[in-house]
């Protein structure tokens, strides 16, 4: 091959490695401008608030609490939490004894967990709760009085 020929598979080499790293930057791009994402925060007045702190809506969530043999408890289905929107489950009140975590999906159906204990918080893709049956998870019922009852 000659000289000439070697630059222009280089350049064609180049350019080819340039698009699909733009292609996948973009992407990424693209699923973190519209991916929920949720913090659990105490607030000495209001007790736990669930805030999503994301660009996108959270939906389908489910709320749990974990002992501290690690096994997570009392799961709650709670209403979807638009962006920059909030939650506050205010059956856990001002509960310090156990961890809390919220399972949620972006519109497009991936998981997410976030689980707050000891003041850390962590956020992970995929559910870390049992596989819990329909009839194990509480509904909650919020009214206009902003109390919450539950039912299954």
């Amino acid at each position: 091959m000659k000289t000439s020929e070697w630059i222009s598979l280089i350049a064609v080499l180049f350019s080819i490695i340039s698009f699909v790293l733009s292609f996948v930057l973009s992407a990424r791009s693209a699923r973190a401008a519209i991916k929920p994402v949720l913090v659990v925060i105490y607030d000495a007045s209001q007790g736990w608030i669930i805030k999503n702190v994301g660009n996108g809506p959270a939906l389908n969530l489910i709320v749990a609490l974990r002992n501290l043999a690690g096994v997570w408890m009392k799961p709650v289905r709670v209403p979807p939490i638009a962006a920059s929107g909030e939650f506050i489950p205010t059956w856990i009140d001002h509960d310090n004894d156990h961890g809390i975590g919220v399972y949620y999906e972006d519109f497009q159906g991936n998981g997410f967990t976030s689980r707050c204990g000891n003041d850390l918080t962590q956020v992970s893709k995929g559910s870390l709760f049992p596989a819990w049956k329909d009839e194990q998870i509480w509904q909650t019922l919020v009214e206009g009085s902003g109390s919450t009852h539950f039912t299954r």
